[in-house]
């Protein structure tokens, strides 16, 4: 069963396309298109995204979201004032420790062609863009100081890569066993 990618993008409708003009990138053609959101305003409005990933997460079987540490609490707090619910959100490290597993195992599915995506332009230009860093002990991590263009899509897919390969904890004595009684 291939990997399948569903990915979702998201830009601040305000100066789209003197984004697009300065970044040389089709942004609103993306968005004409279906394979970018906008959000309301200049920055990309938090609420709005997390509205749409409810959404999202109602119509796939979302298990979990992995997510960057950086300045979550933001996001969960506009979640938590909306009183939307989101899936099981799990921080996920993006220095070499829990990238480069992750990358590694992304990176197996890619050569054995069993990660399979919509076509996405933007996801293909994320790839496209994507160049990884390397430790001294040969472990890796997409890196966007290095990279020519925005990588996050890459990213994500690569942090969904390494929560696939997670050990997942044992299951409780009372979920295998049941409950006994004295």
């Amino acid at each position: 069963e291939p990997w399948r990618l569903a990915p979702f993008f998201w830009l601040p409708e305000e100066g789209l396309s003197h984004k697009s003009d300065q970044d040389r990138v089709p942004y609103t053609t993306w968005r004409a298109q279906g394979w970018l959101e906008t959000t309301p305003g200049s920055a990309v409005n938090k609420l709005t995204v997390i509205r749409r990933i409810a959404e999202i997460a109602s119509r796939f079987r979302v298990a979990e979201i992995a997510y960057d540490r950086w300045r979550i609490e933001d996001l969960m707090q506009s979640a938590a004032d909306a009183g939307v619910s989101l899936p099981k959100l799990v921080p996920f490290g993006q220095g070499f420790k829990d990238m480069s597993p992750a990358v590694e195992e992304f990176e197996r599915h890619l050569l054995a062609g069993t990660v399979v995506h919509p076509g996405s332009p933007v996801l293909t230009w994320c790839a496209a863009n994507a160049v990884c860093t390397q430790d001294d002990a040969g472990n890796r991590k997409p890196s966007k100081q290095r990279s020519t263009g925005r990588i996050d899509g890459i990213v994500a897919a690569v942090m969904a890569a390494g929560r696939l390969i997670a050990p997942k904890p044992a299951p409780s004595v009372y979920e295998t066993r049941g409950i006994r009684t004295l």
